[in-house]
């Protein structure tokens, strides 16, 4: 097909083309181009058509028809597309100077292109090259959508017609409607903290303390191993396969389609509820400050600000959800350090002396037995929920393999600095069973110690906390959607991206619904709110867990029979440590299902599985039912195709 004349002895004066078979199997393959090719291109036996100049030349079913400019920083042309695209993923080469020799000779000069090479007449309605440039420049990737398998041009770059059924072709979204990698590993660090610490600690908290007594530290400490399991599993396929969607998306590839719909919308509801419950709190917070001001409009306002934030550039994202979540941590330490002097230094507080033989002198260490360790697995469970949004932030990190697998390791020194080591100190200082429900534990330690404003000032940290939750949970909804409909789960617009922020805007205005639908059962039911859409939430948590734990046991599963090894994050004593928190998964889902304080949470949740089945069967079709092929972080980061 190429002419076979010789080529300049530069590397960066090939055309990638020319590379790229090179690595099929002609040649070495080597130089400035990062010549990786993800499928073997299929060219026609056209001597006309050849490569030009460092463009990159698409290869078709039918013709080689239209090139890519490669100017670095040069804009972004369109270009017609014809027939099925063979190789859909293409790596931009550099240009050569000016003085590098032609690498295929040609007989014509093509109009508007003074001093280029001579090649074949353009193809009507292919961009001209721009002026000017050569050297070589950073290489960039180019993503490039897929049309329809009919033989004429019936799409354009942006947009997809005619049936997907019909198509066997990988798809994928333009360039310019790609997430920005805005995170980097400081921003990545606080999220894992943030998500953390939130409202299950600092509010609900005080409910698994008068269920289960000083013994709840027991049911921290064995939820938080089996979170650090999921967060292992869940960090070895972050970092082996970085995309936006995370788990939804990894569900979908090892576990089928259906799996990552359910997975997915599961997961979406299970933010959903805990926005809720984080919205309620910030109403109890304010009321402390505020208490003839309605609940309600602390909610709006929260709803308002979160929003607001989360419709800038991720950045901002990453840098509010770094100062709130500095600011919990901090609270916590300082928490953590005050109460061990004031332990030590033997001084009363609010007519008790605090002593660590308050977690065993009053009724003993577990007051209600194992049942009561039992009891309180459901709320102690939604403390934990969201900690998996860590894995969202893979399609938007700088370096996900590094950054992603930093935070996971400090899992379980969070858990035991921020849960069991803060419970443990408030119940040294605080007898147990005089804690209430009626505000936070936290707030009440600080309330006791009866120094001036100290109770505002930690009503203030357990507001940014709820703040700082809402934060990253508006984050974990807007691009679950965003995953959701790069799989065909979800409608089309929700890939849509704000022009310069490159925020999925549609996503984000459906957690304002969400919000909304929160006010009204604050309205409805507003004494038990929180402990309701808890245990809703505990349901939802539990079944995205179990789904993450059986896709890391599927893709190893993938990875043996392919013969690759597991990369340098992989999971310790696999699969033993997975089906030990399977088992616990289960467990906690029986027991919402047989106590009566669970049941109506199962049952909302049974429901929802039985309603989001339905909707696969009569909404998805074509694309939303083709498996999801996900590539390794070595080959592309950031992105999925569909095969």
């Amino acid at each position: 097909m190429f002419s076979s004349g010789s080529h300049p002895a530069t590397p960066a004066g090939q055309p990638l083309v020319l590379v790229a078979l090179h690595r099929i199997g002609e040649g070495p393959g080597e130089g400035a181009f990062d010549d990786h090719v993800d499928a073997p291109f299929a060219p026609a036996d056209h001597d006309a058509h050849r490569p030009v100049r460092g463009t990159v030349v698409l290869g078709w079913r039918r013709h080689l028809v239209g090139a890519v400019q490669t100017h670095e920083d040069g804009p972004r042309v369109r270009w017609a597309l014809r027939h099925r695209l063979v190789e859909q993923r293409v790596e931009v080469g550099a240009r050569p100077s000016a003085a590098t020799p032609s690498p295929v000779p040609g007989p014509q000069q093509p109009r508007g292109c003074a001093g280029r090479r001579p090649h074949r007449r353009r193809p009507r309605g292919t961009p001209r090259w721009p002026p000017g440039g050569g050297g070589v420049g950073r290489r960039r990737r180019l993503k490039i959508p897929t049309p329809t398998s009919c033989h004429r041009c019936r799409g354009t770059p942006g947009e997809r017609v005619g049936s997907p059924a019909v198509s066997d072709s990988p798809t994928t979204v333009p360039e310019h409607e790609h997430l920005d990698r805005g995170l980097n590993p400081r921003h990545v660090q606080f999220i894992a903290l943030g998500t953390a610490i939130g409202t299950g600690l600092f509010y609900g908290s005080s409910e698994t303390i008068q269920a289960a007594g000083p013994a709840v530290l027991v049911a921290y400490a064995v939820a938080g191993f089996m979170v650090y399991v999921v967060m292992r599993a869940l960090g070895e396929m972050a970092v082996r396969h970085p995309v936006a969607g995370s788990f939804a998306q990894y569900a979908g590839s090892f576990l089928g389609p259906y799996a990552g719909f359910i997975v997915g919308w599961v997961f979406w509801l299970e933010l959903a509820v805990v926005a809720i419950a984080d919205m309620t709190a910030v109403a109890t917070y304010m009321g402390l400050w505020f208490p003839g001001v309605p609940g309600w409009v602390w909610m709006a306002a929260a709803i308002a600000l979160i929003g607001a934030l989360n419709l800038m550039a991720v950045r901002v994202f990453g840098e509010m959800e770094f100062w709130f979540s500095l600011i919990k941590v901090t609270a916590i330490i300082a928490l953590v350090v005050g109460g061990l002097a004031l332990i030590l230094w033997g001084r009363e507080v609010g007519g008790t002396t605090p002593d660590f033989a308050h977690l065993w002198s009053h009724d003993g260490f577990a007051p209600f037995g194992l049942w009561g360790i039992i009891m309180s697995f459901s709320v102690v469970v939604f403390s934990f929920g969201g900690i998996e949004t860590l894995g969202m932030t893979a399609g938007e990190a700088d370096d996900p393999e590094h950054s992603i697998a930093r935070a996971v390791n400090t899992v379980p020194f969070r858990i035991l600095l921020f849960y069991v080591a803060a419970l443990a100190v408030i119940m040294s200082i605080i007898p147990w069973d005089e804690v209430t429900g009626e505000s936070s534990p936290f707030v009440e330690v600080f309330a006791a110690l009866q120094v001036p404003a100290a109770q505002h000032v930690m009503n203030f940290v357990v507001l940014t906390a709820a703040l700082s939750a809402m934060n990253a949970i508006f984050y974990a909804c807007s691009r679950t959607m965003y995953g959701l409909a790069e799989q065909g789960h979800a409608p089309r617009s929700f890939l849509h991206l704000s022009p310069r922020a490159h925020i999925p805007i549609y996503p984000v205005v459906c957690m304002f619904a969400a919000g909304g639908v929160g006010l009204v059962l604050f309205l409805v039911i507003e004494d038990r709110l929180f402990f309701f859409v808890a245990a809703i939430a505990s349901f939802a948590t539990v079944f995205t867990w179990l789904m993450i734990l059986l896709a890391h046991l599927r893709m190893r599963a993938r990875m043996a029979r392919e013969g690759a090894r597991p990369g340098g994050f992989a999971m310790p004593f696999f699969p033993v440590l997975n089906l030990i928190a399977m088992t616990f998964m289960v467990g906690v889902i029986v027991l919402l299902a047989t106590t009566e304080d669970g049941r109506n949470a199962f049952l909302v949740g049974a429901g929802a599985l039985v309603l989001l089945t339905i909707a696969w069967f009569a909404l998805v079709r074509g694309e939303g039912r083709r498996p999801i092929v996900l590539e390794d972080a070595g080959q592309r980061s950031g992105d999925s195709s569909r095969v």
